[in-house]
């Protein structure tokens, strides 16, 4: 009853709290991902964990410093530095959400975003491929790695612009986009895309976690190298939250 709720625990949360948190979503918790964050929906899940990547950038831009005074005095005003103009990168086809910053990085419909402003964030393309998958097996390659070297290249646009891309959001499966399955490779050289840049990897698995695909969350049937920094969950989940890794808290 509790996550059915989606409480709003604010300071006081109940004293069996982290009790609860292990028994319940943590034991289900993606394999090197140990901590997690709940929120109340998709859209919030994918917001927040946007923030954590900036938060993250932030501070290591500031190399652990505290806030400054024009830190402060210009976060109140929209202005950097106290509040950066940094970006997230998203996918055509994608659906993260409804909520400002969920929104941009939302490509799926236009119905979700008519009359809306929108943050200018990059767009790749994601991998559409040609069926039956064994029969254009090289046709396939090229349209990946075409789709990755317009994610390098999107990255080194914007590095010392002001408009750094501080991570990349995907889903496992385009689900609202149209049913879309990246391949294996795909996924893992995106990572390492990221690794490289010293960039967060967010997988959105809001439609695609909790059992659907199989496995209790999608990006498994992968075999990344190595977790995600964050995924994110909801829908089946009966709450919502992200995942992390414990230098994105």
């Amino acid at each position: 009853a509790v996550f059915v709720n989606r409480p709003a625990l604010g300071m006081f949360p109940s004293a069996d709290w982290p009790e609860l948190l292990q028994k319940t979503l943590m034991s289900v918790a993606p394999k090197g991902l140990d901590e997690v964050i709940t929120m109340a929906c998709g859209s919030c899940s994918n917001e927040n964990a946007f923030k954590c990547l900036m938060m993250n950038m932030a501070d290591r831009k500031r190399g652990g410093a505290d806030f400054s005074q024009i830190d402060l005095d210009t976060c109140l005003i929209n202005l950097p530095p106290g509040s950066p103009n940094y970006s997230i990168l998203s996918f055509k086809g994608a659906f993260h959400g409804r909520t400002f910053g969920a929104l941009s990085t939302t490509h799926s419909k236009p119905v979700h975003k008519l009359d809306l402003p929108a943050f200018d964030w990059p767009i790749a393309s994601f991998p559409i491929y040609k069926y039956p998958l064994e029969e254009f097996k090289s046709e396939n390659e090229i349209v990946d790695r075409r789709c990755l070297e317009e994610v390098q290249m999107l990255i080194e646009q914007r590095v010392n612009t002001g408009t750094d891309v501080v991570g990349v959001v995907v889903e496992p499966i385009q689900s609202e986009g149209g049913d879309h399955h990246p391949s294996p490779d795909f996924l893992r050289k995106l990572q390492a895309i990221t690794k490289k840049a010293a960039i967060g990897f967010i997988v959105d698995e809001v439609q695609t976690g909790c059992g659907s695909t199989g496995k209790m969350w999608c990006h498994e049937h992968y075999n990344l190298d190595g977790p995600p920094d964050i995924v994110t969950f909801s829908k089946k989940m009966l709450t919502g939250g992200f995942y992390l890794k414990k230098e994105y808290r």
